[in-house]
């Protein structure tokens, strides 16, 4: 198991080494934003298996960059979330009561701008690079942010 300077260095490596695939997530996340603003409501199911990418990605990099706990943790969530997501209904997605998505938007934000582990640390990288389904807070963050503002999928 790596120490804990061990892994904050990886966690700093993977934020910083992967910066192009931080971009691609912030563009995926503004999708699903941008398709729910204009008011298409995808199915439960599909909205919840959309949601599991990200958490992918993080289990991916964390087996790559040496952290087991990482990357086991969120394989394991990924995998939940999958079986959860396939019993869905194949009913659309509703938005939550407003205090629920007002909650899940605020918390989506912090996951989107998450200030941490980037070497180069100007402001205005975090709006597009902030480390978005590469690292285990902002990824769950966003994650469970969206799932508040539409209603946990329920």
């Amino acid at each position: 198991m790596p120490t804990p300077e061990e892994i904050l260095l990886g966690l700093e490596a993977i934020a910083n080494d992967w910066l192009w695939l931080a971009a691609l997530w912030h563009l995926y996340f503004a999708a699903i934003v941008l398709v729910l603003a204009f008011g298409v409501r995808p199915s439960r199911r599909t909205t919840g298996l959309l949601l599991t990418l990200p958490l992918l990605s993080v289990s991916l990099l964390a087996w790559l960059y040496a952290n087991p706990f990482n990357g086991g943790i969120f394989a394991v969530a990924a995998l939940a979330l999958v079986v959860v997501s396939m019993k869905l209904p194949r009913a659309p997605v509703r938005l939550g009561p407003p205090w629920l998505a007002v909650l899940g938007g605020l918390m989506a934000g912090f996951g989107w701008v998450y200030p941490h582990f980037l070497t180069d640390s100007q402001p205005w990288l975090y709006l597009f690079a902030a480390p978005t389904g590469l690292l285990p807070c902002p990824t769950t963050s966003i994650v469970l942010g969206l799932s508040l503002v539409l209603g946990g999928l329920g």
